[in-house]
């Protein structure tokens, strides 16, 4: 029996040592936020656990304060055209693959985009874009609904509802309004 335990143990500091890295002591720092500027203030936490991840997190933050640092005298604009590119470009490419995750919330990307686009500009969701629109709702539900969240993914409230306000942008072009199937939201 002792030898079993004894085993146990050598195979638990074992996976412990070797398997799920290294240890690292944890350090906690005790934020004083009395004394720290306000505009400065982040996070106002009381204790934090400092690991590579928040000290990763941390040099980011610096990062980005030096950019609003530099740019705070600056009037920020929304320069369109370059939106528009950008948006554009949502609809010619697949997702890159760290973006993989977003593949089950291709009904809410359409729709973002679109709005995006009609939003700052009624012609700038054209008849074809409209098309694209609607073929690919279709490609993730050929029997017209209920809709996942991409092709061959189930079907759910909110990638239904995200696919049915990204129709409704698209103005009924097409009569797409008849090809959804009414009676599958109540029977799905």
């Amino acid at each position: 029996m002792r030898q079993r335990v004894g085993r146990s143990i050598a195979r638990a500091k074992f996976i412990n040592t070797a398997l799920l890295g290294r240890k690292r002591p944890v350090m906690e720092r005790v934020v004083d936020i009395a004394h720290v500027d306000s505009s400065k203030a982040i996070q106002p936490l009381m204790k934090e656990l400092e690991t590579d991840t928040t000290e990763a997190r941390y040099k980011v933050l610096q990062s980005v304060l030096e950019i609003y640092d530099d740019e705070k005298n600056i009037e920020p604009a929304l320069t369109k055209e370059f939106h528009k590119m950008y948006l554009d470009v949502a609809f010619e490419i697949s997702l890159p693959p760290q973006m993989t995750a977003l593949d089950a919330s291709q009904p809410w990307m359409l729709y973002w985009i679109a709005n995006s686009l009609k939003v700052m500009d009624r012609d700038w969701l054209s008849d074809d874009t409209k098309r694209k629109i609607v073929d690919k709702l279709f490609t993730i539900s050929p029997s017209g609904g209920p809709f996942g969240g991409g092709p061959g993914q189930l079907s759910h409230l909110a990638s239904t509802y995200a696919a049915i306000n990204a129709l409704s942008l698209c103005d009924n072009i097409d009569g797409c309004w008849d090809r959804i199937d009414r009676k599958g939201f109540t029977n799905g």
